[in-house]
């Protein structure tokens, strides 16, 4: 039994309605994971919050999985004071 992962950049670069077409195919029991797919995974693949990525079985989608990816600024500034307080020997 194989499987083919497709990543949603994969659809954007092709035309978003594709993507919207096969979005359609897909139900799930749970609404929530249906709604995802659906209506939110595109947006989030736009502005690179979460990476979808379809998987089919014979050319019919029967899954999908989404790692988001979740960036942070660390300033500058607590970095110095906190490496300055191992330097010191006091918890950080």
């Amino acid at each position: 039994m194989s499987f083919d992962v497709v990543n949603i950049y994969d659809f954007i670069s092709v035309g978003e309605a594709l993507f919207e077409q096969v979005a359609k195919t897909f139900s799930s029991i749970n609404n929530d994971i249906e709604c995802f797919l659906k209506s939110n995974a595109l947006e989030f693949a736009k502005r690179k919050q979460a990476v979808t990525y379809l998987v089919f079985k014979e050319k019919i989608l029967v899954g999908y999985f989404t790692i988001a990816v979740k960036t942070f600024e660390i300033k500058e500034s607590y970095i110095e004071n906190d490496m300055q307080k191992v330097a010191e020997g006091l918890p950080a």
